[in-house]
């Protein structure tokens, strides 16, 4: 949906009449920050799956401990 203003109506199945208009307005944010905010993602995507694997790795290398 292009940014602006934006007017819908909605008809229920089988009426043959519709909604009162509704008007929404959209807006959307710098493109810089929505690109800043996806590589912040991606970066705490890829810590979080370097720390499991750094686990994982970690994990198999200790002795296992017998009771």
């Amino acid at each position: 949906m292009a940014e602006g203003d934006h007017r819908f109506r909605v008809q229920a199945a089988g009426a043959s009449d519709w909604s009162a208009p509704a008007q929404v307005t959209s807006h959307y944010m710098a493109r810089e920050k929505v690109n800043l905010l996806l590589l912040l993602g991606g970066l705490v995507v890829l810590a979080t799956g370097a720390a499991i694997v750094h686990g994982h790795l970690t994990s198999r290398s200790e002795p296992e401990e017998t009771s």
